[in-house]
């Protein structure tokens, strides 16, 4: 079950509330108003979409996919139909690989991660967006190349190939990207976005 975090808790809450508006509306969240962690986490995958670009695929929507049990309930209903770039989203869930295909932004579940490979390798030769959220809270290997301290909800997730990794410790949600992923993969990520990263490997 998701927690209820407090927008006022939150490092980046002006930036947060923005995000919420710009998915919900202006009748979203508020200051200091309680608001579902995947609610939140919610946002977070939509601003992800806009933030990052991809190459062109004569694509006529975007999709974005949950891999496994979908943690969101209701959450995701406010994607659907908005846009990515110049393209509507088309929101759907899989629990097959044979059902990844096609997608351009995958949300690996905390149910299915250990399924986390299987995943990666089956896009490994594609422009897809891949991220991850495994509740948990560990410090990341002391070799990794970073650009500040962090923890992180999937240990060694971003060491795996995962591109974004979504953290929360202590009621607060941030994120972890791994750039040198997202480039190989021939995407681009806002410089915007890059700065609210917790933690960068290059």
């Amino acid at each position: 079950m998701g927690q209820i975090i407090t927008i006022k808790r939150l490092r980046h809450w002006g930036v947060l509330l923005w995000l919420l508006i710009l998915l919900f509306g202006r009748g979203g969240a508020v200051w200091g108003e309680e608001v579902p962690e995947y609610k939140l986490k919610a946002a977070y995958l939509y601003n992800f979409s806009t933030f990052t670009t991809w190459p062109d695929q004569g694509k006529s929507h975007f999709e974005f996919c949950v891999y496994g049990k979908s943690p969101f309930g209701a959450a995701l209903d406010h994607i659907r139909g908005k846009r990515t770039g110049s393209l509507p989203i088309k929101v759907r869930t899989t629990q097959t690989l044979e059902g990844v295909a096609g997608c351009q932004l995958i949300y690996i579940a905390p149910s299915a991660i250990n399924k986390l490979g299987q995943v990666l390798g089956s896009v490994a030769q594609y422009p897809v967006l891949t991220v991850s959220d495994n509740p948990g809270g560990l410090e990341p290997p002391s070799s990794t190349v970073q650009c500040s301290p962090s923890v992180s909800d999937n240990p060694g997730g971003l060491e795996r190939g995962v591109m974004i990794n979504m953290v929360t410790v202590k009621g607060r949600i941030t994120f972890e990207v791994n750039l040198a992923e997202v480039e190989r993969h021939g995407l681009k990520m806002s410089s915007k976005l890059l700065r609210l990263a917790k933690r960068i490997i290059h």
